[in-house]
């Protein structure tokens, strides 16, 4: 019995985290240098001032109502040595990320240590140790910020892993965390559809997300990831003209450019498929939006200039008889 206790309190005083150096931008207020004592979905809990014999004061701010930026800690060898491995493309990376997550006296920096183990880990395909480090996170901050991030990836280790059945358990656990905002419910219902994608449940997949477009609010970022795992899956049913709608609502959400430009890529190539003066000068217009949106990734510019190409490539086509040699004089002048 005083084994037993012993072990907990060890543990417990293992799990123990100082105040972490930070500054608070209160929302509609003055920013606050701090100390911060915990953050979780329930708020921030902080220490101000204190020092020459006077006491800290204890500070809360409710979630949602201000924004933190945490002291990088120039102390913690692991944590920069990560850092600069990761900015290196070191493959150790990981690994040391994992140790300063072990070692750190902040929460923050094990949390954020975590989780980039976890996604570097997914990078070089070790599904097994990208499961590992992101149960850790779930099982010590139940209430973290970054908790829908955390299992986000588990359930796509899983994925990797090939335990669909795992994969369906982590994202259903995301889709509920309600408290965190809607933006973690939509994550976790686009993780299950594209686990019924992967068990080539199509119709399935099709329904959950286009249930999904319905609630969440184009000017959130799960609207463009929604939205175009909800066209894939009407492709994959061969819903040819429903996805292309579902690419346009993308292309007209504020979502991010590189969700925009990915739409507009899609939209385009399948109007080239389709054929057609009409359609072959929507599929131009839309390649060349996505080409010249800023901000979006690589990948992303990438498949709209190659949409792009192959829109003008079928315009200069001399079979193409849709277009007079004055409009294909007109869109020489774009070729890339």
């Amino acid at each position: 019995m005083i084994r037993a206790t012993l072990l907990a309190l060890l543990g417990s005083l293992a799990c123990a985290f100082d105040p972490a150096p930070a500054t608070v931008h209160p929302t509609g207020g003055n920013d606050l240098v701090v100390t911060v004592k915990d953050e979780t979905i329930d708020g921030l809990v902080y220490l101000i001032g204190g020092g020459r014999g006077s006491p800290s004061i204890e500070g809360k701010q409710a979630h949602g109502k201000y924004e933190v930026t945490y002291e990088e800690p120039k102390i913690e060898v692991d944590w920069l040595t990560a850092v600069r491995q990761e900015g290196d493309n070191n493959a150790s990376a990981p690994k040391t990320y994992e140790s300063a997550a072990d070692k750190t006296r902040f929460a923050w920096v094990r949390q954020e240590a975590l989780l980039r183990a976890g996604r570097l880990y997914l990078a070089q395909n070790k599904g097994d140790d990208a499961v590992r480090v992101m149960s850790l996170f779930e099982k010590d901050f139940p209430k973290g910020l970054r908790l829908p991030t955390a299992l986000e990836l588990l359930g796509k280790a899983q994925v990797q892993r090939k335990d669909l059945a795992a994969a369906q358990a982590v994202y259903a656990r995301l889709a509920a965390l309600s408290a965190w905002g809607q933006a973690a419910v939509t994550l976790g219902q686009v993780g299950q559809a594209e686990v019924f994608s992967q068990q080539e449940k199509y119709a399935d997949a099709a329904k959950l997300l286009a249930e999904v477009l319905k609630t969440q609010s184009p000017d959130d970022e799960a609207f463009g990831k929604a939205g175009l795992a909800l066209a894939d899956a009407q492709m994959k049913l061969q819903q040819v003209d429903a996805a292309i709608v579902t690419w346009r609502k993308v292309t007209l959400a504020e979502v991010s450019a590189s969700y925009q430009a990915r739409a507009h890529a899609r939209v385009a190539k399948q109007l080239l498929i389709k054929g057609g003066k009409a359609n072959v000068e929507s599929a131009f217009d839309h390649a060349a939006i996505g080409t010249v949106l800023p901000g979006a990734d690589a990948g992303a510019s990438d498949e709209a200039g190659k949409a792009l190409r192959d829109a003008l490539n079928r315009i200069q086509d001399v079979a193409n008889k849709d277009f007079t040699d004055k409009e294909k004089l007109e869109y020489r002048q774009y070729r890339f």
